[in-house]
């Protein structure tokens, strides 16, 4: 709880700043899009104010067909798999609304959705007993700025039962490649959550889909 708390903190004094240099006159442009398709936009944006347009225009073409090629891997599936994203381990917070978007274009169906719009983080903290009653096929951990301890969360109470944990698929992304609706999470962070969610489908992942960095090295 203090860790999550001083994370508010830290948060909070960065938007201070950057209200502070607009009060002395600096032109500050601030955009922390939580949708897939806006993050995209201010993609676009950016291009256009650095003179770069067509540059930016061709970047998002290619994430949107990057996408369609996740979205058309994850047809292949039999089934569409039950996933709980873990953004904090205590209190237990359910992923971010693009967080979410990103699990369902990869193939998976998160299990808190009606919990995806909520930006504060005090707005999507879970109950243990939630989880498992939502049976979890999956379960992806990625605990802002800190190392995920899985056996902290195979070893919580009534947990042993759920598929996920039963089955061996709790998985690691590292908070960089996925807490930060930007290019990191348009890409690795997809691969990587595609990765995981293919190998618990039994289904293979194409080698244009492989993660480019490591994943988590116990499971591979």
């Amino acid at each position: 709880m203090l860790e999550l708390v001083a994370q508010s903190i830290v948060s909070g004094i960065a938007i201070g700043c950057v209200y502070g240099l607009i009060g002395i006159g600096f032109c500050v442009i601030y955009n922390a899009s939580g949708i897939v398709n806006f993050a995209q936009g201010a993609f676009v944006m950016l291009g256009g104010m650095v003179g770069c347009q067509n540059e930016a225009a061709a970047l998002v073409e290619q994430l949107e067909q990057y996408l369609a090629d996740i979205r058309r891997s994850a047809a292949r599936f039999p089934v569409r798999l039950k996933t709980f994203f873990e953004e904090w381990d205590d209190p237990l917070i359910s992923g971010i609304r693009w967080v979410e978007e990103l699990v369902e274009i990869a193939g998976g169906d998160p299990i808190f959705p009606h919990l995806r719009n909520a930006a504060l983080a005090k707005n999507r903290i879970v109950q243990p007993a939630a989880v498992r009653e939502a049976q979890p096929d999956v379960i992806l951990a990625s605990w802002c700025g800190k190392k995920v301890r899985k056996a902290t969360i195979t070893k919580r109470d009534g947990w042993a039962t759920l598929p996920a944990v039963r089955d061996r698929r709790v998985y690691e992304i590292k908070s960089t490649y996925i807490l930060q609706p930007g290019p990191a999470s348009l890409t690795e962070g997809v691969r990587q959550i595609h990765y995981w969610l293919c190998r618990a489908a039994g289904v293979d992942v194409p080698a244009s889909l492989q993660p480019a960095e490591a994943v988590d090295p116990i499971t591979r």
